[in-house]
This record gives structure tokens, C-alpha cells and sequence, in this order.
């Protein structure tokens, strides 16, 4: 049950834990989202639809390891700063079987320790979900030859 002084500002839906990271994430964020994310997953496998649809729920950004470390003006007490280095995924169905870690970062939760996901990677492997060839290429409204994804590859070992 979300507490309206100490989580006020999550309820507008929000995942700027600027400040008050934990008792906004816990009491507001994060049961919302696994109900929600549980409840959509479990009606697509009921359906007969996960197998062919593609879930994915990832932000820009993770959050700095550091509660209340500000590296810009912009952290109060208790809050993250945005952390480009490490950050999560959800990728369910579309042909990945459930239940799989891939990668891990180091003990701060700063940098990837293992197996290591460059956004470009992430957009090849939806490509590769979807049937399409991540390295096909189109012409721009210039007439310019363009790939689909400039750089990565899909994470295959996902899908066996």
C-alpha cells in the first residue's frame, strides 16, 4: 500500500527516483509493474500467443549503484542519478524460452561483468525474433542505402 507523503510523486506514474528511490519503487513502482507485466504474460501463455509475440519493458537507462551520489545536480536523499553503463531487460516470448539470465554485472551494479548487451545487440535480436534479417538494408528518403541496425548482432543463444 503506497503511502501518499513518502511516494506522492510515483503516483503519476513515473520512474524518476531522483529521490525517495526505495519507498518509491517499493511501495508504488514495482508492484504495479509485476502485476501488470505477470498478468500480461500469463494471458498471452493462456491464449497461446507468448510463442509469437515479443514482450519487451527496458528504460534509456539504469540508475547509478550509488544511493544519493550525485553525478549531475540532480540527486536528492535516497535517489539515483540516470547510469548509462548497466541497466535491465525483459525480454519475453517471440520464441525465447523463459526462465533465463543473460549477463551479470559486477557486485556495485555499475558495469557489466558478464556478457555484455550493447542497445544495438538488443534491436538485432528483436529484429531476428520478428523473422526479419537485422542486416537488411533500405533506402532512406534520399535514396541512400541504409541498414536496419548499424551495428550488433542477435543474441542467438537466447533462442535455443
Amino acid at each position: 500500500m503506497c503511502r501518499p507523503l513518502r511516494c506522492r510523486k510515483a503516483l503519476d506514474g513515473s520512474w524518476g527516483t531522483h529521490r525517495n528511490n526505495f519507498p518509491m519503487l517499493g511501495d508504488h513502482g514495482c508492484p504495479v509493474f509485476d502485476r501488470s507485466a505477470a498478468a500480461l504474460l500469463s494471458d498471452l501463455a493462456a491464449r497461446g500467443l507468448l510463442g509469437e509475440t515479443l514482450v519487451l519493458a527496458i528504460g534509456e537507462f539504469g540508475r547509478s549503484p550509488r544511493i544519493g551520489a550525485s553525478t549531475t545536480m540532480n540527486v536528492g536523499p535516497g535517489g539515483r542519478d540516470h547510469w548509462p553503463h548497466c541497466y535491465s531487460a525483459l525480454i519475453a516470448g517471440g520464441g525465447i524460452p523463459g526462465g533465463q539470465t543473460y549477463g551479470e554485472s559486477d557486485r556495485n551494479g555499475a558495469f557489466p561483468r558478464t556478457h555484455p548487451v550493447h542497445p544495438y545487440d538488443l534491436i538485432a535480436t528483436c529484429y531476428h525474433a520478428l523473422g526479419i534479417d537485422h542486416a537488411a538494408r533500405y533506402l532512406d528518403a534520399l535514396g541512400r542505402p541504409r541498414r536496419l541496425v548499424d551495428d550488433g548482432e542477435p543474441l542467438a543463444e537466447l533462442f535455443a
